[in-house]
């Protein structure tokens, strides 16, 4: 049976329960829907998908449009990076690292910086980002490095391996300076104070 979309539905058992989730309606909602903060939220939770990487090789070729495969073999090439690079951690552990560290940058800049970075981003990483997102009250009034990496900790401590917060922020942060346009990346940076700029990667 195809989703509104028109794309075949092909439900995937998840290794932590009975319930089951829809890639292609998780894949079509990140295409259609990359802003949306309610993005995967009523059905799915990413951070419990440890087999990320296998499961996008899987299903890839279940979509017959380029865009769909690249979205989810970027998502997952992120993620792979994020796990190397902290030193062969899960796939988990990567994953809340990324998205702590998004979540602590996009909640610490202006909105429309915010926007502008979301624009740089992969797909479904761009849903990830903007996960109970509200505009209003920021940016967030963090000015000291430790207060910064405490809002990381906090989003990353529901991680059975939660990633240590300094080691998430320069992880990540290299990550962003290396895919996302380098001047898009530099106003991010100068929006930060200073004690948070001089930690960021390069």
């Amino acid at each position: 049976e195809p989703d509104a979309y028109g794309m075949p539905v092909k439900a995937f058992r998840q290794p932590w329960g009975n319930a089951d989730i829809s890639l292609d309606r998780l894949v079509q909602s990140a295409i259609h829907n990359g802003r949306n903060r309610e993005f995967c939220r009523r059905e799915v939770n990413w951070h419990k998908i440890s087999g990320l990487s296998g499961m996008m090789k899987e299903t890839a070729k279940d979509y017959p449009i380029p865009l769909i495969n690249e979205a989810a073999q970027t998502a997952a090439h992120w993620i792979n990076e994020i796990a190397v690079e902290l030193g062969d951690v899960s796939r988990q552990t990567a994953y809340h690292a990324l998205r702590g560290v998004l979540f602590a940058i996009r909640d610490r800049i202006m909105p429309q910086e915010a926007a502008h970075l979301g624009d740089q981003l992969p797909t479904l990483v761009r849903g990830i980002y903007y996960e109970s997102y509200q505009h209003g009250g920021k940016p967030e009034k963090i000015r000291h490095l430790d207060t910064f990496l405490e809002k990381i900790r906090q989003e990353t401590d529901t991680c059975e391996e939660a990633p240590d917060p300094a080691e998430a922020l320069r992880v990540v942060s290299g990550l962003l300076a290396r895919h996302v346009d380098t001047g898009q990346y530099e106003q991010v940076k100068r929006a930060l104070p200073l004690e948070i700029q001089n930690v960021l990667g390069a």
